[in-house]
């Protein structure tokens, strides 16, 4: 299966610009464990952007990975937490 990958840190002054490596490695773990390889053309993030709405405009990996899926390019996603892609869980 075609195995895309997100990673993103906010604006937030607790995170660093390194955390985007470090979900990538949990992503990896996670794709493993499940029998999947995230392609390194497949992996898309933002730096130093919030997850609220009000954020998304201004995060180019996120619509990059939007038109990944819409291509068919990528049928599963990884992220190292439900919050690196969205804040608006369930609505």
């Amino acid at each position: 299966m075609p195995t895309g990958g997100y990673a993103r840190f906010s604006t937030d002054e607790k995170q660093s610009a390194t955390s985007i490596e470090d979900q990538f490695r949990n992503c990896d773990t996670i794709a493993a464990r499940a029998g999947l390889t995230i392609e390194e053309r497949l992996r898309f993030s933002d730096h130093a952007i919030t997850g609220k709405a009000e954020g998304t405009a201004k995060r180019s990996g996120y619509r990059r990975l939007l038109d990944a899926i819409d291509a068919g390019e990528c049928t599963v996603i990884v992220a190292d937490e439900l919050s690196r892609l969205t804040r608006a869980y369930g609505e």
